[in-house]
């Protein structure tokens, strides 16, 4: 890589830029051909744990949302191996809840952005939760119990609180995240 200068550093930058989104569709194609490799195989995991295994060392690559990713949308575990390794393991059929091992629709959700859909979700479930309890403590006094009305009303605080709780859980992802762009 040649010097930066003010000259070439836009084009540097953008290279980068390139570079960054062509390594994430790279590794959405491989987790997408191993996941569905182990659909097709008896659930043998094999390509996606050496994806990971190759991808531990590099610093700065987020490979515990890989991890994550993985294990919502396949029915797997990360676990040792004999060997010493970590591998994914599919769950026993007791353990999966009726999921399958391999849920290909999630596939199509980059892994990237697995903790922002994720968040997402739970931000949403809380909004609900709020406007639900909201019209619970705004009913007619005569028709709910006094208690049932103490409850509902620590319920909406704590359901605040919470909905607090992962505002700012986003503000500091979102202030992280730029500060890695950043860096």
């Amino acid at each position: 890589m040649q010097a930066t200068t003010t000259t070439n550093f836009n084009k540097q930058l953008g290279d980068v830029v390139r570079a960054a989104a062509s390594r994430q569709a790279a590794v959405q194609t491989l987790v997408t051909f191993g996941c569905k490799y182990a659909a097709e195989n008896a659930g043998n995991m094999l390509y996606v744990s050496q994806l990971v295994a190759k991808l531990l060392p590099i610093k700065g690559f987020r490979t515990g949302l890989l991890i994550s990713y993985v294990k919502d949308t396949c029915a797997v575990e990360y676990t040792k191996a004999k060997d010493g390794n970590m591998v994914f393991k599919p769950l026993p059929e007791n353990k999966r809840d009726g999921r399958p091992l391999v849920d290909t629709t999630k596939l199509a959700a980059p892994w990237y952005d697995f903790e922002k859909a994720k968040a997402d979700k739970t931000a949403k479930t809380v909004d609900q939760l709020v406007s639900y309890l909201e019209k619970w403590a705004g009913a007619d006094a005569d028709a709910i119990d006094p208690t049932a009305k103490d409850l509902c009303a620590v319920l909406l605080a704590r359901a605040k609180l919470f909905k607090n709780e992962i505002a700012m859980k986003e503000i500091n992802a979102s202030n992280s995240e730029v500060e890695t762009q950043a860096a």
